[in-house]
């Protein structure tokens, strides 16, 4: 089974990587395992800032465990010193955006942890994650009829 190292924002995140996507995965021999970021001591999860993401994503990378390293980052709220970041508020395609957003930190992280560019995927969502959660009320009540 191939390990892949999902580096989430927050709780929710962890929950929906841990929750819902892992076990959809099981059967195609890949096991994700959900991660946060320390953001203070003791901490962990939300207000990303990366000069603790960019140290998180090398040392996992560098682990020989962890073959495939991916990211669950919301676009709203990034971190103003995540690479690109200035670059990308130009753009107003929100796709071409994103691109520019996930090559500029595949570049950096790849560079910071010395490994094979296949291994890191950043993946940035669009949207607020949690902003999803409520898009579809239907299903959202079958979780919790008292909702």
């Amino acid at each position: 089974m191939s390990r892949v190292v999902v580096v989430c924002e927050g709780q929710t995140e962890e929950e929906f990587v841990r929750d819902v996507l892992a076990p959809c995965f099981y059967g195609l021999e890949l096991y994700l395992e959900p991660q946060m970021v320390e953001t203070s001591p003791g901490h962990r999860g939300g207000a990303l800032n990366y000069g603790r993401v960019k140290p998180h994503l090398r040392n996992v990378l560098r682990q020989k465990s962890a073959p495939v390293v991916t990211t669950l980052f919301d676009l709203y709220k990034l971190d103003k010193h995540f690479p690109g970041f200035e670059q990308s508020r130009a753009i107003s395609d929100l796709g071409q955006r994103l691109d520019v957003l996930r090559q500029e930190l595949h570049a950096d992280v790849v560079a910071a942890a010395r490994c094979q560019p296949g291994r890191f995927i950043p993946y940035i969502q669009p949207y607020e994650f949690e902003a999803l959660l409520f898009s579809d009320v239907a299903s959202l009540s079958l979780v919790n009829p008292s909702w």
